[in-house]
């Protein structure tokens, strides 16, 4: 019974500070299916949050789609759950957790919904203020799907301006794929940084 218990897929709690467009994870716990499903999340969450959030999230907190969202002394938390397949690898990580410069006015990132047949989301930003300008929701990882650039263009400039964009929309495809190819190669770098390296 305890080996499988210990193979068995597996919950991980996770709470997150957000704080200028960024997630810091502060802390993490896991929770095997069976004592989720005996305990409830409350279990979780009593093991996962310091004793001084937990009076800002039980009063204060609401549970969205991303998970317990509540605020404490100003900053904001959420905490979120992802499952992690036995033998510790997530199935459903986020390709580019953290905004990439493009090099010209845009920044993105690629994160999924961490649900059972996931969507990812790729955020669009402004390049100068950081600010968020919308998402492209796609029903497969962005990053491995390159015959998806294209129309993944279309979409950024119905939010971003085309006006606005100093290249054309075959030189933000290229530079989409090259972000995209250092993903998929385990070390995801912005367009410029790619660019001065003659990758």
């Amino acid at each position: 019974m305890e080996n499988t218990i210990e193979t068995q897929p597996h919950l991980v709690w996770e709470l997150v500070r957000l704080a200028d467009m960024r997630e810091t994870v502060v802390c993490s716990v896991e929770q095997t299916l069976e004592d989720y499903e005996i305990d409830g999340r409350g279990d979780a969450l009593a093991n996962l949050l310091p004793l001084e959030l937990l009076d800002s999230a039980n009063d204060h907190g609401e549970w969205h789609e991303e998970g317990l969202l509540f605020e404490h002394e100003g900053q904001q938390y959420l905490v979120r759950c992802r499952q992690v397949a036995a033998g510790g690898e997530s199935p459903h990580c986020d390709p580019i957790p953290e905004p990439l410069s493009l090099g010209c006015g845009i920044r993105i990132d690629a994160v999924s919904d961490r649900m059972e047949g996931p969507t990812w989301y790729v955020g669009i930003y402004d390049g100068e203020t950081g600010d968020w300008l919308g998402e492209v929701p796609i029903r497969c990882d962005p990053t491995r799907a390159p015959a998806l650039v294209e129309s993944l263009v279309d979409q950024i400039l119905r939010i971003y301006p085309e006006d606005r964009l100093p290249i054309g929309r075959a030189e933000l495809a290229r530079r989409i794929r090259m972000v995209f190819e250092s993903v998929r190669e385990g070390d995801p770098r912005p367009y410029p940084e790619i660019e001065r390296e003659g990758i």
